[in-house]
Parts: structure tokens; C-alpha cells; sequence
């Protein structure tokens, strides 16, 4: 399964952090959630590690029978490559 959400600057502007963290946290909690309900109360950790074309890179480590979730932010330059709508580059 994979899936992409672009966040519009009014979406993090409001938080404080920068757009790159607002996304991470956000990437977090969902899939955290994600994980809960798949699989209920089970152990797991966030392992930073480094995938091409990402940053910041994550695996969710779930410790459920034989069981690893990966999940990334992409470069915004991959985005303005693909031509995603309302994506800049700064």
C-alpha cells in the first residue's frame, strides 16, 4: 500500500514548525493509527534510515508475528518533477 499527501503552507504555517516537521509528525500519528487498528495493541518503534529520493526517511518497526512498515517524505523536487499541483521549490 502506498499513498502521497502534499500539505498546503496554511495546514503547518499555524503550528510553529517547519513544513518538513509538521509532515513527519503528521506521518507518524497516521500511521501509528494505521498500525493500531491493523494489528491492535502491539509494540513498535520509528528507526530513521535513508531512502533515495526521501527526506526524512522512517521505518516503523512493529512487532507483531514477522511485520515492517516503511515510510518517507518525498523530496519536494520529486513533487515539482511530477507536477504536483501548487508545489515551489523554496
Amino acid at each position: 500500500m502506498e499513498g502521497v499527501r502534499v500539505f498546503s503552507p496554511d495546514e503547518w504555517l499555524a503550528s510553529g514548525v517547519d513544513a518538513t516537521s509538521y509532515a513527519a509528525m503528521d506521518l507518524k500519528k497516521t500511521l501509528e493509527g494505521l498500525a493500531q487498528h491493523l494489528f491492535g495493541a502491539v509494540d513498535m518503534r520509528w528507526v530513521d534510515t535513508y531512502f533515495p529520493f526521501t527526506s526524512p526517511s522512517f521505518e516503523l518497526e512493529i512487532y507483531f508475528q514477522v511485520c515492517n512498515l516503511t515510510c518517507f517524505n518525498l523530496h519536494n523536487n520529486l513533487l515539482v518533477l511530477c507536477s504536483a499541483d501548487g508545489v515551489k521549490t523554496n
